[in-house]
């Protein structure tokens, strides 16, 4: 992992969220600290240099992907 774990961006309905993380094998996985408001879109930002692909090359930008917290039952 690179240096730049630490300025991963967990955004949930514009409250940013602290995590802590962990790697295994290939995976990187993010556990963010408290929970996502409902029926919300999470936004998280991989700053460039924080992963790498399996040949060694790091991410030339930054990367965002987003998904919506699902409503309450």
């Amino acid at each position: 992992m690179a240096e730049n774990i630490g300025k991963v961006i967990i955004d949930n309905a514009g409250v940013l969220y602290g995590y802590t993380y962990k790697v295994r094998g290939t995976t990187l996985y993010l556990n963010p600290k408290g929970n996502f408001q409902y029926n919300s879109l999470c936004i998280i930002t991989l700053p460039m240099g924080v992963v790498k692909s399996l040949s060694g090359s790091s991410i030339s930008n930054d990367y965002s992907y987003s998904f919506r917290v699902k409503a309450k039952r």
